[in-house]
């Protein structure tokens, strides 16, 4: 029988490691420093939970609420299930999740209840 010896497969000089890892171990650095401080700001508060104060909201920039406004007159009420219809008539992407075209509208409700829970982190669990 014989012995294979495994190797990873790129290995790369210690200074090209060195100048990867270095920018990487800065930001940790500058992240552990930022944090340090914070409690004694009274940003961060640490017991069982961690606990950080809400930032304060943006002003209202005027172009985002014309925008908004333009938007809203051109695209009107939507609701979503009506949304997630429209677009898969377009654009199949159930076809394309499910390799094939769909059997069955019970069918198709797994694929939207699939998309809508992995898009909102939610599982069977």
């Amino acid at each position: 029988m014989r012995l294979l010896e495994l190797r990873h497969p790129v290995t790369l000089p210690t200074t090209a490691a060195h100048a990867f890892l270095e920018p990487l171990i800065e930001r940790a650095k500058a992240g552990v420093l930022a944090v340090s401080k914070t409690p004694a700001e009274g940003i961060l508060r640490v017991d069982d939970e961690l606990h950080l104060t809400p930032l304060e909201p943006l002003a209202e920039d005027p172009k985002v609420t014309k925008l908004r406004a333009a938007l809203d007159r051109r695209v009107g009420e939507a609701q979503l299930p009506e949304l997630i219809l429209a677009v898969d008539a377009e654009v199949r992407f159930s076809w394309i999740m499910l390799g094939r075209e769909p059997r069955s509208s019970k069918e198709l409700l797994m694929v939207y209840a699939g998309i809508l829970a992995h898009g909102t982190a939610l599982s069977a669990a």
